[in-house]
């Protein structure tokens, strides 16, 4: 995967930046990036791609079925949230909806962005239904994370995604700001106004992947089927918080990243809001 710096230079080599050079770059660039497969030089100025039937017809049959099969015996018409505060969440699956992500209709699409030794970040589904309707904050996925910032995530569709049933928002190129320092609401004013923003529809076999610090997140679920895609999170398997090698058989595979990272800071940002969180909590109950 081209480097955040690397992809930065380029930008400049032209002469100085400006936002509507790059605006102008980026709605250049936007109508190539929906296609049957990725463009690594594509993928690195929008920080999405676009891929239509990325998985054959009776491979997405399967994987769909099992989803259905699952919603059906394991947690009925009534989804259980596993996250109250990011209800769309769903990381309790069964190993065979989870290994999608090592599967080479995926992988072999995106080794021309991460190379032959590709590891795995994350993995877990995120679902709109009638448990989850409301819409998700503008937000970069990298505030979230640990390791290298050079991470993508992967969302295939197992049912059709469209704005009606809480698709996804993305605003393109907004990866080339790089890390913001924060995690939360994002304000979009602070672009200018004329600024794209996408909201593909996908059908089943079609995925999307969008490099991690880009700008994104999804409308309110007002009509239709579930929204059902699998968020998995690649890296190059060098990244140090890589959890499984997924491709080539070299890399990381667990380190205290993954495995101890809520014992990484004696004290943190996070540690003490929460200590707040709890006094306030004692004072209201």
């Amino acid at each position: 995967m081209v480097s955040l710096a690397k992809n930065i230079g380029a930008a400049l080599n032209g002469g100085v930046m400006s936002m509507e050079k790059l605006r102008n770059e980026i709605v250049a660039t936007l109508p190539a990036i929906d296609s049957d497969r990725i463009d690594p030089a594509l993928f690195q100025t929008t920080g999405i791609a676009i891929v239509r039937g990325g998985v054959p017809k009776d491979q997405m049959e399967y994987w769909t079925n099992l989803w259905d099969r699952y919603r059906e015996n394991s947690i009925g018409s009534e989804r259980k949230l596993e996250n109250a505060s990011n209800p769309v969440e769903v990381r309790h699956l069964p190993p065979e909806l989870l290994n999608i992500s090592h599967s080479p209709y995926l992988i072999n699409h995106i080794k021309p962005v991460f190379g032959e030794n590709i590891g795995l970040f994350h993995k877990r589904f995120v679902v709109k239904d009638a448990n989850a309707k409301g819409a998700v904050i503008l937000h970069q996925d990298s505030g979230y994370h640990v390791g290298l910032l050079e991470k993508a995530s992967l969302f295939l569709a197992l049912k059709p995604v469209s704005e009606a049933n809480g698709g996804m928002y993305l605003y393109p190129g907004t990866h080339r700001f790089g890390y913001l320092g924060d995690a939360g609401a994002i304000n979009a004013r602070v672009l200018p106004a004329d600024w794209p923003v996408i909201t593909p529809s996908l059908e089943p076999g079609d995925f999307m992947l969008m490099n991690s610090l880009t700008w994104h997140g999804s409308g309110p679920f007002h009509s239709g089927d579930e929204r059902v895609m699998t968020d998995f999170i690649y890296q190059p398997s060098t990244d140090p918080s890589t959890a499984e090698v997924v491709s080539g058989g070299q890399g990381w595979e667990g380190s205290f990243l993954t495995q101890a990272r809520e014992k990484i800071f004696l004290q943190s940002r996070s540690s003490k809001l929460h200590a707040i969180r709890g006094i306030l909590d004692s004072t209201t109950n």
